[in-house]
């Protein structure tokens, strides 16, 4: 039969050998806390990490070494306290909370709600009007070019895609910053090509819809005409107007953005890629006013008729 020192022996060295393989999966914890003869805490155990410690501590769990007991605590007797690998605060990954991004500058995203609170206001105050007078409405949205304004509407979209690419590609641009690779060069002319590629489209779209104005001032129709048109060309107009800034915006990004071609290794600047982010950022709220515009003004004219 076994002493009652040895039985006790045991008890801690299966205890302490379950608790310590516990204690691997807690990458954050600094003391490990083990239960002792007289109730006593072995504190400042060492922390082993599952990727590069763990084999010293299933070593020494499978080691025939016995534990000795003191009347103070319990511990391996073939590790002392200086002799574990010492554990700093660098060598435990801390977790990076994911930081929400907002693209280009704040500045920019207080200009683009302000402009969406106008184009909101028009947007309500159209809807008020056409609630009161559906006959007039549906009279002026049946003598609307659809087919002009799908036409725009796929060029916007088209522009927006441009937008968006070009604001990635500036990103990519910084990463391999003055690093000489071809990927930092080509994220770079891709750059460049995609915000001259939206202004095109932008530039399709402000031709198309010239000459929307133009079929429809030879018609007759004008903003005095009544409440429909003045909504139609007030509202049209003003994202007209948009456009037109939208595209002196994009080209006012692209333009250090062209003095880097030719330069070995040379990549966006974190402000230059912001610059383009913000760009972006503004055609896409063109793009958006325009399909809100281009539902309300165009396509939901077959309420109207059921009235």
């Amino acid at each position: 039969m076994p002493e009652p020192a040895q039985a006790g022996s045991g008890i801690r060295c299966i205890s302490t050998h379950f608790l310590s393989r516990f204690f691997l999966f807690n990458e954050s914890l600094h003391a490990a806390v083990l239960p002792g003869l007289g109730g006593e805490i072995i504190s400042d155990f060492p922390i082993i990490h599952l990727s590069g410690r763990a084999s010293l501590i299933r070593q020494t769990m499978s080691s025939a070494e016995p534990f000795t007991a003191t009347s103070d605590a319990v511990a391996p007797a073939s590790i002392s306290a200086q002799d574990a690998p010492p554990v700093t605060a660098s060598a435990i990954p801390e977790a990076t909370p994911h930081d929400r991004y907002l693209p280009g500058d704040v500045a920019m995203w207080f200009f683009i709600v302000a402009e969406l609170l106008v184009f909101a206001c028009f947007f309500i105050a159209y809807g008020w009007y056409r609630a009161n007078e559906p006959s007039v409405f549906a009279h002026g949205q049946a003598q609307l070019h659809i087919g002009l304004g799908a036409f725009n509407t796929i060029v916007l979209i088209l522009g927006g895609l441009c937008a968006a690419t070009a604001a990635q590609q500036a990103r990519a641009a910084v990463a391999g910053a003055g690093n000489g690779t071809q990927a930092t060069a080509r994220a770079l002319r891709l750059a460049r090509r995609c915000l001259l590629a939206a202004c095109a489209f932008g530039l399709v779209f402000v031709v198309c819809k010239l000459t929307d104005f133009g079929l429809l001032f030879k018609a007759g129709h004008d903003v005095d005409s009544d409440d429909f048109w003045m909504f139609y060309f007030s509202l049209t107009f003003f994202h007209f107007m948009h456009v037109l800034l939208g595209m002196v915006i994009l080209l006012y990004v692209y333009w250090p953005l062209r003095k880097l071609a030719g330069k070995d290794g040379a990549g966006c600047t974190v402000e230059q890629a912001h610059a383009v982010e913000s760009g972006a950022s503004y055609w896409h709220m063109v793009d958006m006013v325009w399909l809100v515009l281009f539902a309300l003004v165009y396509i939901a004219r077959q309420a109207s008729h059921s009235v």
